[in-house]
């Protein structure tokens, strides 16, 4: 399920983005972190059951942290940059639940695009401090899609106070030879960011299943989705394959539609 497709929050993004209110987009950065070991409990007198109920946990039904969250924040970046990626490497391992799992409790990988730009992603079970995001960052600005917030990369001017601290602290830093202009402070702002939509409530699941019921009514399926469906499956699991094999996964010429 791709429901950030039917998200306000997501939909003004993607639109604002494609106008190029962000300039041009340099990188993409996403996580998913959690802190759940993804097994179910097995009836005791029926333990055959084990690999249909915990079928994440095992290489023939999953690629684990890849297909299961990895896939949706590709889609994302995929419909963000109006392409897919031309490349994958990356890296992964069981570090944390050593439980008989076959597929990886943490992963990362770097998908590269026709343009040069990269999509830099890892994903965990074992900590959920960062949650999840997608961060966006452009010659001009950067968003947060999960939490519906912009950050001009040319806030507001500070007060004069703060503007008149900072270059104190600034002639004070820079008469120190051992530093540079590179550990200089910044401005001294505190820039909160902007929402990005004002429709953040509405529940994009809900009108997920509008649109679906809807197709099904004209008897059509939407085709945009199939092939955001179709991308963000495949590189999945070629990024399984690249951090099985610890090679640069490029896209088999089979694939290509």
């Amino acid at each position: 399920m791709h429901q950030r497709m039917f998200s306000p929050v997501y939909l003004e993004a993607v639109e604002r983005l494609h106008n190029g209110e962000l300039g041009e987009i340099t990188q993409i950065r996403a996580y998913w972190h959690r802190n759940n070991n993804w097994r179910r409990p097995v009836p005791e007198k029926k333990p055959d059951l084990d690999r249909k109920i915990n079928w994440r946990l095992y290489e023939e039904y999953s690629a684990g942290l890849l297909t299961e969250l990895a896939s949706h924040q590709i889609q994302v970046a995929n419909w963000i940059k109006k392409s897919a990626p031309v490349s994958v490497m990356g890296t992964g391992s069981i570090n944390y639940w050593k439980d008989g799992r076959e597929v990886y409790d943490n992963v990362a990988c770097i998908f590269s695009y026709p343009d040069g730009m990269q999509l830099v992603y890892d994903s965990m079970i074992s900590n959920k401090h960062y949650g999840l995001e997608e961060q966006i960052l452009g010659s001009k600005g950067t968003m947060e899609l999960e939490v519906n917030k912009y950050y001009s990369e040319y806030p507001p001017t500070p007060p004069a106070i703060l503007q008149l601290i900072n270059d104190i602290e600034k002639d004070i830093f820079d008469v120190i030879p051992i530093g540079g202009a590179s550990w200089v402070p910044e401005t001294a702002i505190e820039y909160k960011g902007e929402f990005i939509s004002d429709n953040y409530r509405m529940d994009e699941t809900k009108l997920q299943l509008e649109a679906f019921v809807k197709y099904i009514r004209v008897g059509k399926a939407p085709e945009e989705l199939t092939k955001e469906g179709y991308h963000s499956s495949l590189w999945s699991l070629l990024a399984e394959e690249a951090i099985k094999t610890g090679k640069k996964i490029t896209l088999p010429d089979k694939y290509i539609i």
